[in-house]
């Protein structure tokens, strides 16, 4: 066989090779395909949302029984952003306190 025959193979693997990289690199920089089923993670656990920000962060909406909370993953550490439902708890359970502090006999 001569030379010309080995290069015009190698050219064809190292462009089908660069294709496939390609291909790989637009699936998971775009995340066009999820590769697994993240989304129920069990009876009380589920991942409902992600948003990639950039190349190092993204927020995760996760949801606990009936508390959602919003998490910024990043190559620094994990950050609590919001956790609504506790939240609200905790202002309704304060609301709650001070109305009955109100209707408690207050004493001279």
């Amino acid at each position: 066989m001569e030379l010309s025959v080995y290069l015009r193979f190698l050219s064809a693997l190292v462009f089908t090779l660069s294709l496939i990289g390609l291909l790989y690199w637009g699936i998971k920089r775009f995340n066009l395909i999820k590769f697994s089923n993240n989304k129920v993670l069990g009876n009380r656990l589920s991942v409902e949302e992600t948003l990639r920000i950039d190349a190092k962060n993204k927020l995760v909406s996760v949801k606990k029984d009936a508390e959602e909370y919003l998490i910024l993953i990043g190559h620094d550490g994990n950050l609590l952003i919001d956790a609504s439902e506790s939240r609200n708890n905790k202002i309704a359970e304060f609301r709650d306190e001070l109305e009955a502090q109100d209707k408690k006999p207050q004493k001279l």
